[in-house]
């Protein structure tokens, strides 16, 4: 939520802001937060064509905008023969440098040599490639009129406890690269998961810090930096105490800090003060109807002593969410939320339509076969959005411009969905039997 605040304010600078997230189900694929932040970027680049584009001109962005010829002709010289390694993990690339993404079918000696056995093989010319890359993104600029010789990319990876080692080897990488000034990189992780000194994230922290050489320990080492540290501030992002859940509270609920002291004494005992459990733990007082707005005084009601009686501690948000997907939702959106939670943070409803389609409980009597099975699993998603457990994705299937993009674009009926927090997907998975 502190990163995407961010996000407006790049925009409005002028800036790019480009966004990823690991996912504990596909620890094991090597890039996959690069993968999703590099597609929405080059989406953003794209756009800059499409938007400068006259009614009914089907034609590339690149015979209508000059910014966007700027940033595809700064890639193309940058990246050079090495797009087919780049393709590999960012498809859309091939879309702004070739307009019909004809080289996304190209090359496939070198994209055998890319697969995840042969990786070793062509590291090194990815890490290079991608430098490239993000080097002539940030230099060439995309805003013409702002006259700009260069703007910043900022680039948000979340949940970096679960990277994989060639993301976190690409991250420091991408770190050490001097000169490539214009790219500050945000990360989140949970250090509660990455307790232990030997995990892989905490060696790799220290490593590109510069506080641990080959052999940190030794004698010689001590108060050495290596010459490529870089400098890591770090934002420690805790709990709420109670104080602020009360002012939280009182601006949800447009009354005063005094008037709803009693509410948060209990909303800070039951959560901890998780802001995430928070809202949830409102939400389920107003639809158990414990909180409820009273017509007479035109204000936000509640009963101290019922709220106590019917509510328990919240040890974690997963609990939480799973009493919620269990007593809330009905048995098809509770099958449709275990099937997706196993597709990752996010996925395309379409892919989740036909798993669902081959999924029969007999138990429960529910089906998803058939054209009125794929409705039925949107319906069942829309309602997993309007109770806060899932969000559509700014990500969608971008089919790239061509002069047969009517054709292409009724392939975009299929939306994106993004569980709204890790603890969701969690409490979900937990659900399968």
């Amino acid at each position: 939520a502190l990163a995407n605040q961010i996000k407006s304010h790049v925009y409005r600078t002028g800036g790019l802001y480009a966004s990823g997230k690991f996912d504990f189900t596909r620890a094991s694929e090597p890039y996959t937060a690069f993968a999703r932040a590099f597609e929405v970027l080059c989406e953003d680049i794209m756009a800059t064509g499409e938007k400068n584009k006259k009614v009914g001109d089907n034609r590339h962005p690149s015979s209508t905008s000059a910014a966007f010829v700027k940033v595809r002709d700064a890639i193309r010289e940058a990246v050079g023969s090495e797009l087919a390694v780049l393709n590999e993990v960012i498809p859309n690339l091939s879309l702004i440098v070739d307009g019909d993404g004809s080289s996304r079918g190209d090359h496939s000696k070198e994209k055998a040599g890319f697969s995840v056995g042969g990786f070793e093989g062509t590291k090194n010319r990815f890490q290079f490639a991608m430098r490239q890359f993000l080097r002539a993104v940030c230099s060439s600029g995309c805003d013409s009129t702002a006259n700009k010789p260069s703007r910043p990319l900022v680039l948000f990876l979340d949940d970096l406890q679960w990277a994989d080692a060639a993301s976190l080897d690409l991250l420091r990488n991408l770190l050490e690269d001097r000169e490539n000034p214009n790219l500050i990189v945000l990360g989140s992780y949970r250090d509660n998961e990455v307790a232990q000194s030997d995990h892989p994230f905490n060696k790799w922290i220290r490593a590109v810090e510069g506080c641990s050489m080959t052999d940190p320990g030794a004698e010689s080492n001590k108060g050495r930096v290596s010459p490529t540290a870089v400098n890591i501030t770090r934002i420690d992002l805790g709990n709420m105490n109670r104080n602020a859940v009360n002012e939280l509270i009182a601006d949800l609920l447009n009354s005063t800090m005094e008037l709803t002291s009693t509410l948060a004494d209990i909303v800070q005992s039951r959560t901890h003060g998780n802001g995430f459990a928070v809202v949830h733990f409102l939400k389920s007082l107003d639809e158990e109807g414990i909180l409820y707005f009273c017509l007479g005084t035109f204000r936000w009601m509640w009963d101290d002593e019922e709220i106590r009686a019917r509510t328990n501690v919240t040890d974690n948000v997963a609990d939480l969410m799973t009493h919620k997907i269990q007593n809330k939702l009905s048995g098809e959106v509770q099958a449709v939320l275990r099937i997706a939670s196993c597709l990752g943070s996010s996925f395309e409803s379409s892919v989740l339509s036909t798993i669902a389609g081959d999924v029969l409980n007999e138990g429960d009597n529910i089906s998803f076969a058939g054209a009125m099975g794929k409705r039925k699993v949107v319906h069942c998603l829309d309602s997993c959005v309007n109770e806060g457990l899932l969000e559509l994705d700014s990500l969608s299937s971008f089919s790239g411009w061509s002069s047969s993009s009517s054709a292409s674009t009724s392939q975009h009926n299929h939306g994106r969905y993004r569980f709204a927090h890790d603890q969701i997907a969690a409490a979900a998975f937990d659900l399968i039997s």
